[in-house]
Formats: structure tokens, sequence, C-alpha cells
């Protein structure tokens, strides 16, 4: 028995170097930590661990969870690491509430992440996204951008159509979600466009309505004429027929505007032309 108990140690798994405990972990010999662990006489996992740190199990948690300020997963990545065992983040959380290992609440582990730099990495992607909104606006803006210019190519207009982003400085005050600039090639007159892409459900309070309707006036009075769209609707194909009436709606204007040379002196003569059109988001664009 003992020749045979000699040739199972000997054809044990090597120790690797990912086994070698950091100065810091508390694992002074972890050699002898790694065979006592992988020995099978111990029947439950926390009698594995204790044979294996000599040392009760709340501890050995204590020891990592509360002085080293490790948190559950670090914790399982590192008896992963070192002891080639996996085992559950539950059942870690599970251990620690048996033996009274105060645990930390959703507040402290959020500010042991901030300290530990642990959110530099969702926070920078999450300001790259704010970035990209507020340089391009929402995904339904780009969507109706993109099918703006390619409705006015199908149709072939004659004049020079701009489509603007939302980085513009109107009245000294207001954002324009996407201006059209509509240039009449032959005498350099040109007609602006306001399509402002609101959703049904943001926009639906009195507040929100009253600064819409203030911010509409104010651009009409000053020469634009203003298009609000709905971007909560769903369906794609609803969205691109009514993106297609939006282009003949802008195409029809301009025209009426260059033939007639209609163009607003002051205020008094502005003519309001809010049209409201729905539109969906369209996903990709």
């Amino acid at each position: 028995m003992i020749a045979d108990n000699t040739r199972l140690q000997g054809n044990a798994a090597p120790e690797t170097p990912g086994l070698t405990a950091t100065a810091d972990c508390g694992m002074e010999d972890n050699s002898r930590s790694f065979q006592l662990f992988s020995d099978q006489t111990p029947t439950t996992f926390t009698d594995r661990l204790e044979a294996a740190f000599d040392e009760p199990i709340e501890d050995l948690f204590t020891r990592l969870y509360v002085v080293k300020q490790m948190s559950v997963p670090d914790i399982r990545r590192w008896f992963e690491e070192r002891f080639g065992s996996v085992v559950s983040e539950r059942h870690f959380y599970r251990i620690m509430a048996e033996r009274g290992v105060q645990l930390r609440g959703h507040a402290e582990r959020k500010r042991l992440s901030w300290k530990q730099g642990k959110m530099d990495a969702s926070m920078a992607k999450s300001r790259q996204t704010r970035k990209r909104t507020y340089l391009l606006g929402s995904k339904a803006e780009k969507a109706i951008r993109y099918l703006l210019r390619e409705a006015l190519l199908v149709l072939g207009v004659k004049w020079d159509v701009i489509i603007g982003d939302n980085l513009q400085h109107i009245l000294g005050r207001y954002e324009v979600d996407i201006p059209v600039v509509v240039v009449d090639r032959s005498t350099g007159a040109a007609c602006r466009f306001a399509v402002e892409v609101d959703n049904s459900f943001t926009h639906a309070s009195p507040k929100l309505k009253k600064r819409d309707a203030a911010k509409d006036r104010a651009l009409e009075q000053s020469g634009w004429r203003v298009f609000r769209l709905d971007g909560g609707v769903k369906e794609q194909d609803v969205f691109a027929e009514q993106v297609a009436d939006l282009v003949l709606a802008i195409e029809a204007h301009a025209a009426e505007i260059f033939i007639n040379h209609s163009f607003p002196t002051n205020p008094s003569q502005a003519r309001r032309a809010t049209h409201h059109l729905k539109c969906v988001q369209v996903e990709g664009l």
C-alpha cells in the first residue's frame, strides 16, 4: 500500500507557475497548500480549504474579503488560478453567509469597485457612447439623415441640399436635430428646414410640449420650416414611407419658395408649416 500511494503521488499533476502565491496573499507555502487541497480525504470543499490553509474557514474569507478587500469574483478567480477548482460565486456567498462574514451591500460594492478602478472600462465605453450620441444624435436621427440623402438622390432634385448634424448654434439658444438647407444653384437663394425627431413617450408631458411649441414659433419666425417626427414608432416600412413623405414635402416647399420668391422678411410673414409625421427607428444605420 505504501508503494501504491507513492506511485499515485508521483503521477499527480505537477505544480505550475500559476499556482505560485503572491507575496501579500497570505499563502506562505503554496506547494504544501496545493497538495493538501488536492487530497481527497476531506469530504467537503470547506474542509479541504481548512486543511490546505490550516485556519478556520471564516478567518480565511475574512482575510481575503475584508482585509484584502477582494470581491467574491476575485476570490473565485483566485482559488481557480491556484487550485484549478471551479466553484460558483453563489457557493462562496453561501459559505461566507453561513460562517458569519459580513457581506457588503450594493452601495459599498460600487464604492469599492470605483476605488479599485474596476469601473474604468465601463465608464470609458459609456463616455464614448455619450460622445457619439452628442456628435451624431440618436439612432433614429442617423437613420433619417441617411434615408433623406438616399431619397434626394433618387428624386434627383435640381437644388443643392445640405443635411446637417446637431452641432450648430441657431438663434443663440436652439439646437435643431437635423437642419436641412436647400440652395437654388442659379440664384444662390436658400431656404431652411428644421427636422425635429421626438419620441411620443418622452415628449408627452405638458412642460415639454410647451417648450417644443415655443421652439417651433421662434424657428418659424426666423424663416425656418419645422417638421416634427415621432422617432418611437417601430414599424420599418412605416418609417420609410414617412421619410419619403418628408422628402416630398421639403421638395414641394422649396419649389414654392424658389418659384414664388416667398422668402419671409419679417415675423408676420412667416407661415407655420409644422408637420407631425410618424417614423420608426431603423437599427444599424
